[in-house]
């Protein structure tokens, strides 16, 4: 009898198994083993959220307050509400990290950035496993691929404290520095040191190495992609600028007032103020490779769409130049400067008196259409965009081309020529 009652239960009791085996789920199809295909679902019952396939066979069962979707084999779950702590679980419900609050994900070879409820935060890889310390501060910086993190600091003020370069392994590759640029990092980070006014800028690379030397600022130009410019506090408070290259180099001194770069010309000139007055000045002309090309007291004229330099030799003469390597080479004759403003657009020169606030003023013909007039030898002509001598040096008066035409004077004759310098009805 005993037997044969056991036999019964144990019958029954396969019987109820199969059964509840077979109402798990819709049990129309085989259990999808990869859980970023699962969804959750909902147990109204409990109110408690868990993981099925996408045929409905349970995989998980309901025991969170929050489920998020897998990702990469990892699902986002609290079992305290959405306010509560969090933690990543793998495909069998266990928790395979520390417990946070938020996490930032960037790119799937990127660790994460979780934070806690204490507002702490810290590295995690793609497994969930900490990687790093506990930080008051981690920031993600993509330009340069690494993060930026700050210690931990019971007694400081929001925004103070320290920060350090963090690589992908969670280890601080560099010193504590007060301060990284948050806008320049394109080619290195700037870090800062000391306090105002003895406060310091220098350049930064990937491995926490300073490149550079210490600067009051470094800023970034945006019109000059090659290059940074750097500032130190000397006894000359306008000529204390320099330039450092993408690598951190300083290849321009500190000594200039203000940069110009030229782009169609790929020239950066570099002013340099002789005295307080504004108008006494010398001009270095910088190839891209930071070569000097010559000084001048007379601004450089770089006509738009062109290559050539405009460069005022003496106050009475210029000639036009192109950059051939690290050199100007000169491409025209000396041309005659005017000291009025007459026949068509013109282009101003500073002519400077040494040791003297005072200056004159000195005009060259602008380019119109492609043509330019230049006066050699008291006779006028015209070059092209090239310094070629289109028109040849002929005539006394000229005004500017204007839908192909000029007007011009020759031999107390006014007439009216085309770009070939033939004369027009």
């Amino acid at each position: 009898m005993i037997t044969s009652s056991f036999f019964r239960i144990s019958s029954f009791s396969l019987v109820c198994v199969l059964l509840l085996s077979a109402c798990a789920g819709s049990g129309s199809g085989e259990v999808d083993s990869d859980p970023d295909t699962w969804r959750t679902f909902y147990d109204h019952d409990n109110r408690l959220e868990g993981y099925e396939d996408k045929d409905g066979n349970i995989m998980i069962p309901s025991q969170f307050t929050l489920a998020d979707n897998f990702e990469n084999g990892l699902a986002r779950v609290s079992y305290d509400g959405i306010l509560g702590e969090k933690f990543f679980i793998n495909s069998k419900g266990e928790k395979v990290s520390e417990g946070f609050q938020s996490v930032d994900r960037y790119y799937e070879d990127i660790p994460m950035v979780a934070e806690t409820s204490k507002r702490e935060y810290f590295l995690m890889d793609s497994t969930g496993k900490t990687i790093s310390e506990y930080y008051s501060d981690i920031q993600y910086i993509e330009e340069r691929n690494i993060f930026l993190a700050s210690p931990i600091c019971e007694s400081c003020e929001f925004g103070e404290g320290t920060y350090g370069i963090m690589n992908l392994e969670g280890g601080i590759t560099s010193d504590w520095f007060e301060y990284f640029d948050p806008m320049n990092r394109k080619h290195f980070l700037i870090a800062r040191k000391g306090e105002f006014p003895d406060r310091l800028h220098a350049a930064i690379n990937n491995e926490g190495e300073v490149i550079s030397n210490w600067y009051s600022h470094i800023m970034n130009m945006n019109s000059f992609p090659y290059g940074y410019k750097v500032r130190v506090e000397n006894d000359a408070p306008f000529n204390c600028n320099g330039v450092i290259d993408t690598l951190g180099n300083e290849v321009i001194e500190p000594r200039y007032a203000e940069f110009a770069y030229v782009s169609g010309q790929k020239v950066m000139v570099a002013i340099e103020f002789i005295n307080q007055s504004a108008g006494n000045r010398k001009y270095t002309l910088f190839s891209e490779n930071y070569a000097n090309l010559g000084k001048s007291d007379f601004e450089f004229y770089c006509p738009e769409k062109s290559d050539l330099i405009g460069y005022a030799s003496s106050k009475s003469t210029y000639a036009y130049y192109k950059v051939n390597g690290d050199e100007l080479e000169k491409v025209t004759d000396n041309y005659q400067m005017s000291s009025k403003k007459s026949g068509g657009t013109r282009k101003k020169f500073f002519i400077f008196k040494e040791r003297s606030y005072a200056y004159m003023t000195y005009w060259i013909p602008e380019f119109q259409e492609g043509l330019a007039p230049v006066k050699k030898n008291g006779k006028i002509g015209f070059i092209d965009l090239d310094g070629n001598l289109v028109i040849e040096h002929s005539y006394s008066k000229v005004a500017e081309f204007k839908d192909g035409i000029c007007e011009v004077e020759k031999s107390g004759m006014s007439m009216t020529i085309d770009k070939e310098g033939n004369e027009v009805e």
